[in-house]
């Protein structure tokens, strides 16, 4: 319902739309103020009046996206939501500027795809993807908050991925010289004790570096990859069998752990950008630069385990894989394996 009141010498209109209080000042003369009123009454009885948006600077519209992003993401998946959206800002305030989200269109979103892929180096389309991604996801997370009518990213089409970098099991020879290169890093042991848990158990990267010590199961003698308040795994729970080279080391850091976490640097958690560059750094060290991936350590468990005649859906259980297409991937690497088994048969035509 619609009002006019008066402050001093000036008269106002007070209504609301949506809930959202609405006061307009309409000038000192009370009988064109009343006939405005009058105007109004109908508009709104017939529905023309609609509420105004807000609209939001570009900035402003990230940080507020990634503040949300915060306490519902994986410490791993928010870092690439972060990095993603520093690309997208970078291109919506330097090379295309824009000052607010409802300046973001297809024809914008089409010419960052096309930026990005001029950069150099060029990233991946899988990277670029990433980011796609997450502007749709943000500008649904706008729609959805009354900031925009609608999603401009709803219909885009992302790339193909035909550039995406393949895992690869590491040989026999290539792990031994990793874990005997890890003696040569300064306090490098801490790093050789996650690379043969790596070997042995097949966990993720976040799954290791988020385990806790209420996670070992000492009697059964498993691992049990479970949600916690701080943090999920990326597919369901499971438990994961532990062999005596991995309890060997579970009972040495216990004995001196003060952290909540198995796995520490100076019982501090490690973050998980460490490994990688850890890895790096090891792999030009040992003369193997091209070994750079720690996803590559749960391919060689898992390619190991088919090569030793593991079924797949065992493999696929252990992995924390919802399908086995999943973990066929893995079993390119034993074709050669098997090849050569086969020609060990020595039976006379």
């Amino acid at each position: 319902m619609a009002t006019l009141y008066q402050r001093d010498d000036q008269y106002y209109l007070n209504y609301s739309i949506n809930g959202k209080r609405v006061r307009k000042a309409v000038g000192s003369n009370k009988k064109e103020a009343e006939i405005l009123l009058k105007e109004l009454r109908y508009k709104l009885f017939k529905g023309d009046i609609k509420p105004t948006r807000p609209d939001f600077p570009i900035l402003y519209f990230f940080k507020k996206y990634l503040e949300n992003c915060h306490s519902r993401l994986s410490q791993g998946t928010y870092i690439r939501y972060s990095n993603a959206i520093k690309h997208l800002e970078r291109f919506f305030t330097t090379h295309h500027p824009i000052q607010y989200i409802s300046q973001i269109n297809k024809g914008a979103l089409q010419e960052y795809i096309l930026f990005r892929q001029d950069n150099k180096p060029k990233p991946r389309s899988k990277t670029i993807n990433i980011e796609l991604t997450v502007i749709r996801a943000a500008l649904t997370w706008a729609v959805d908050n009354d900031w925009l009518p609608t999603n401009p990213a709803s219909r885009l089409k992302l790339l193909k991925t035909n550039d995406s970098k393949k895992g690869k099991s590491l040989t026999e020879d290539e792990v031994n010289t990793l874990l005997r290169g890890c003696e040569t890093l300064r306090n490098g042991f801490w790093f050789r004790d996650i690379l043969i848990t790596f070997l042995n158990t097949g966990m993720r990267r976040g799954e290791l570096l988020n385990l806790t010590w209420e996670d070992i199961d000492w009697d059964q003698g498993i691992i049990k990859i479970q949600s916690k308040p701080f943090w999920s795994p990326k597919s369901y729970e499971r438990a994961i069998p532990v062999n005596q080279t991995v309890k060997d080391i579970l009972n040495r850091l216990q004995s001196t752990s003060r952290n909540l976490f198995v796995f520490t640097k100076n019982n501090k958690k490690i973050d998980e950008n460490v490994l990688r560059k850890k890895l790096i750094t090891l792999s030009k060290r040992v003369g193997l630069p091209h070994i750079t991936r720690i996803h590559d350590f749960r391919h060689t468990f898992a390619s190991n385990l088919l090569m030793a005649g593991v079924d797949i859906p065992t493999v696929q259980s252990l992995l924390g894989h919802r399908s086995w297409n999943t973990t066929i991937i893995y079993s390119h690497q034993t074709k050669e394996h098997t090849k050569k088994a086969v020609e060990k048969l020595l039976y006379a035509r």
